[in-house]
C-alpha cells in the first residue's frame, strides 16, 4: 500500500518492517519518508484532502523544524521565513 502511495505522490522511501522494541509482541509497521522541498511539494498537493488532525500534525512538524534547525540548514539553505510565508500564502493559513 505504501509503495503505491509513494508512486502516486511522486517520491519517498518506504522502510520496513520496523519492529517496536518496547512492544515486541506487536506486528511490524512500515514507514513512508520524504524530506526537504520534495516533502513540502507533497504536503501542498495533499493539503486539500487532509483532515483537521493531519493538518495539525503538519503544523506541529513545521513549528518544530523552524525552532530546531539552523537557518542555513533549512530545506537546503533556503530562507525559512520566505518558505513559511509562501506556505501560509498558498492557501494553508488564511486567517
Amino acid at each position: 500500500m505504501l509503495t503505491r502511495f509513494s508512486r502516486a505522490v511522486g517520491g519517498g522511501v518506504v522502510r520496513g518492517p520496523v519492529w517496536d522494541r518496547k512492544r515486541p509482541w506487536n506486528r511490524p509497521t512500515w514507514e513512508w519518508c520524504l524530506v526537504g522541498s520534495s516533502a513540502a511539494e507533497v504536503i501542498d498537493r495533499l493539503w486539500p484532502y487532509l483532515g483537521s488532525v493531519k493538518r495539525a500534525q503538519v503544523e506541529r512538524v513545521l513549528a518544530t523544524i523552524e525552532s530546531n534547525i539552523p537557518r542555513e540548514e533549512w530545506l537546503n539553505g533556503q530562507d525559512k521565513e520566505t518558505l513559511r510565508s509562501t506556505w501560509d500564502r498558498q492557501n494553508h493559513n488564511t486567517d
